[in-house]
């Protein structure tokens, strides 16, 4: 029997959630040490970005939904993006369920104006959570 488009849809998002599920978790371990140092963060999404399948930018936000870095891309950083306001925008608005993965539902990126997913990933310490490491996929 054929899968709707419904079905189509959900078991690719399915698949994509259970790729990037684990490398953001590690990513997000080792966001925890250099937190509140743009730079070093920076340093450590570089290296890290080539972890995150099918990633078009990757870059970390507050508890507040403010940017604490420059976007991460492969063409390098983009600093334009440090401090930007992000608690307005779709997807995070949604729940990040209990065990601090949400894969978002589709949205329109303000930058390229197309279809677009954003993964987060909560980095926490043992005590509290920090704020989350965001990837965007166009």
């Amino acid at each position: 029997m054929k899968n709707s488009w419904k079905d189509s849809i959900y078991l690719q998002r399915e698949e994509l959630a259970r790729k990037l599920r684990e490398p953001l978790a590690r990513l997000a371990e080792r966001c925890t040490p250099v937190w509140n140092e743009r730079e070093q963060l920076n340093a450590l999404l570089m290296e890290g970005f080539a972890s995150i399948p099918h990633c078009t930018y990757l870059y970390c936000v507050n508890a507040d939904g403010i940017q604490i870095c420059d976007n991460v891309g492969a063409a390098g950083l983009m600093p334009e993006h440090f401090g930007r306001d992000r608690s307005h925008r779709p997807y995070m608005r949604e729940v990040v369920p209990s065990w601090g993965f949400l894969l978002s539902d589709a949205y329109i990126s303000l930058l390229n104006r197309r279809p677009s997913l954003t993964a987060l990933q909560v980095v926490r310490t043992d005590s509290r959570s920090l704020g989350y490491l965001g990837a965007d996929f166009d």
